[in-house]
């Protein structure tokens, strides 16, 4: 016997009850499979707030084997999973493929729903191992007014102030006049390995700054999620609390 998820849905309405995630989205990818353009190895995605209109309006379902399907493009978030089985099903299907990661300028909160997102038919702009959409823009030679506009933006960008993530205030503890800023990043994060790059160069980093900069001070700025978790950075905080020249600078 088959039942259909538009059977398992209205069941469950009747019920009182909430159709899961992945039922909800199978029923989506059925009733969509003859005219969505484009399609999603990731549910969460699917289900993601404001992608369809960073999409152009286009509805973003859900891709499953078991439905015949007509889209154009499969979606999958960068080097994560979801991006790696989109890259393979492009190649097999002779499919457009459309990689996603946050904007570099996101939103306010973390948790905000995304107001920009990057979307790479090419690569990922993280991964050192093969080029990336941002590279050949980056390469292409720009008119005038796109020059002026691009310089506008990136002074606009600076006069405010803003960033990936903007709930939170700049850091206002004192500052030395002169100082060498090292930059930390989560433990893990995707962004290293294919950044060509592991823990050890984090504190190759640090030793360097110090060595280079003999009469200088070294401000370590780590990542925000370190504020709640010191042991996801690369740096043991408590121990640098003793080196008379490195400051610590965290924003949560």
């Amino acid at each position: 016997m088959i039942i259909r998820a538009s059977n398992c849905i209205g069941l469950l309405m009747r019920r009182g009850r909430k159709a899961p995630q992945w039922l909800r989205l199978m029923h989506k990818a059925w009733r969509s499979r003859n005219s969505a353009d484009i399609a999603s190895t990731s549910m969460d995605l699917c289900d993601a707030p404001n992608l369809n209109v960073l999409l152009g309006g286009q509805d973003l379902v859900f891709y499953s084997r078991l439905f015949r399907s007509d889209v154009k493009a499969l979606v999958g978030w960068g080097r994560k999973w979801s991006g790696q089985r989109a890259v393979v099903l492009s190649q097999s299907l002779n499919k457009r493929c459309l990689l996603l990661e946050d904007g570099f300028l996101r939103s306010v909160g973390r948790n905000d729903p995304a107001l920009s997102v990057v979307f790479d038919d090419k690569g990922v702009y993280y991964d050192a191992s093969q080029p990336s959409k941002l590279e050949d823009l980056i390469n292409c030679n720009l008119s005038s007014d796109e020059a002026e506009a691009a310089q506008s933006i990136a002074q606009l960008w600076r006069q405010e102030r803003v960033s990936k993530y903007n709930e939170t205030s700049d850091f206002e503890g004192p500052l030395p006049t002169r100082y060498v800023l090292v930059i930390d990043q989560v433990a893990g994060d995707l962004s290293i390995n294919y950044g060509a790059a592991g823990p050890a160069q984090f504190a190759a980093m640090l030793d360097a700054a110090l060595v280079e900069n003999p009469d200088t001070t070294i401000i370590l700025k780590t990542h925000p999620d370190v504020a709640f978790d010191p042991t996801k950075g690369h740096f043991d905080l408590e121990k640098l609390k003793q080196h008379p020249r490195i400051q610590n600078v965290s924003t949560a």
